[in-house]
């Protein structure tokens, strides 16, 4: 008859299960930039798995490959293999699938999926008492309301997260914590708290990688033009860009960034600097765009306002035009007002357009509501201004 594989040895067995254990720590590689490490350890810990029949891990590394996968046009089969991986409910592998369909779904752009996923990931890991477990499944939802633009729940859930990630001394989730802080207190235009918590923060930058610090010093440059510091605003978007070059991984956040320095390099009031950093910084918003359809609004946004400062009125209508579109269709609010505001400040130099001022302030007014229905203050005391000076209140 056929012969049957050698068993493997018992020690040799006890070190593969040590060794699966081991690649579990493969997430690092995703901060750190390292997309082929990772891929790596995803794959041989999904073949120890399977060898071992090891549970846990065999949802894990599924997971792993899922999220993997989503970076292709293979996205909707990794998620079909999650969701087929056997995991009992409530185990820790369910969780770890739980939270890596959450991703998934979001670079897809299916946030109602994205939502369900990430509730039911910190419904489990609450249930299960898992402090480590509920750390990285808050992640995720933090993740979710930033696309949600509920900011009000990104900093509460941020500031739960930043407390279980010092109770479990890990710096890593204890900077990203404050990425979402930061994040929500830019929205609300709470400058002075978030130069105060960006500078306990800076310390920490190492700790997270890349696309993290990127994110960081976006934020932390947009704050700074904010103040009305340029010399300082201009440093931190220099920061910013040097830490994007780094990021070899296109991680849907990493917009965060991209949008920091490009305000800083567009700012309405000085004139347009820094060629290769603005073209830099739209490069990897329109490779982003490819890959994920909520950058989209932001990639088309940009390279509107872009063609505004360089007088290509009719270029910048049409990508004006496409972000607000864009933004529509994926119900991001935030996006959807950015481009009203832009599209009136268009029509206000086009005097030769019909009802321009008529049309500008219709924008403007779609504008301010949606800036306030987000509690996005700054922007709508900018819209408000401008509002003014058309004498329409």
């Amino acid at each position: 008859g056929p012969q049957q594989a050698p068993a493997t040895p018992p020690p040799e067995r006890a070190l593969e299960h040590e060794l699966l254990l081991a690649l579990t720590v493969e997430e690092i590689y995703v901060w750190r930039c390292q997309p082929g490490l990772t891929l790596l350890c995803a794959l041989r810990g999904f073949e120890l798995a399977e060898s071992l029949d090891a549970l846990p891990q065999r949802a894990y590394f599924r997971a792993a490959l899922g999220f993997l996968l989503s970076f292709t046009r293979l996205g909707g089969v990794g998620m079909r293999y999650m969701e087929r991986t056997p995991s009992a409910a409530g185990t820790v592998g369910e969780i770890d699938s739980l939270r890596t369909q959450t991703m998934v779904a979001l670079h897809q752009g299916d946030l109602a999926v994205a939502s369900e996923r990430a509730a039911r990931a910190v419904d489990r890991s609450r249930a299960q008492r898992d402090d480590f477990a509920l750390m990285y499944s808050l992640l995720q939802e933090q993740f979710v309301m930033c696309e949600r633009d509920d900011f009000t729940r990104v900093l509460r859930i941020s500031s739960e997260l930043e407390e279980l990630a010092r109770r479990a001394k890990n710096p890593r989730y204890i900077a990203i914590a404050r990425l979402g802080q930061l994040g929500a207190l830019l929205r609300f235009g709470r400058h002075t708290e978030l130069e105060a918590l960006f500078a306990r923060t800076q310390t920490d930058a190492g700790e997270v990688g890349a696309v993290a610090e990127a994110v960081l010093y976006g934020l932390a440059a947009m704050t700074a033009l904010r103040r009305g510091d340029r010399r300082c605003a201009h440093e931190r978007a220099e920061r910013a860009l040097n830490a994007v070059t780094r990021a070899r991984w296109p991680l849907l956040q990493l917009r965060f960034a991209l949008i920091g320095l490009l305000e800083v390099h567009l700012d309405e009031d000085e004139p347009v600097g820094a060629p290769d950093a603005i073209e830099h910084g739209l490069r990897v918003l329109r490779f982003g765009a490819l890959q994920f359809s909520r950058m989209r609004p932001a990639s088309a946004l940009y390279h509107g306002r872009y063609a505004l400062r360089r007088g290509a009125l009719r270029g910048a209508r049409r990508m004006l035009e496409r972000s607000l579109h864009a933004a529509t269709q994926e119900g991001m609010r935030f996006e959807q007002a950015q481009a009203h505001y832009h599209l009136a400040r268009l029509l206000l130099r086009t005097g030769g357009a019909t009802r321009p001022h008529g049309d500008a302030t219709a924008h403007l007014r779609a504008a301010l509501a949606l800036y306030e229905e987000i509690g996005a203050t700054w922007d709508a005391e900018r819209a408000c201004r401008l509002l003014s000076r058309l004498g329409r209140p």
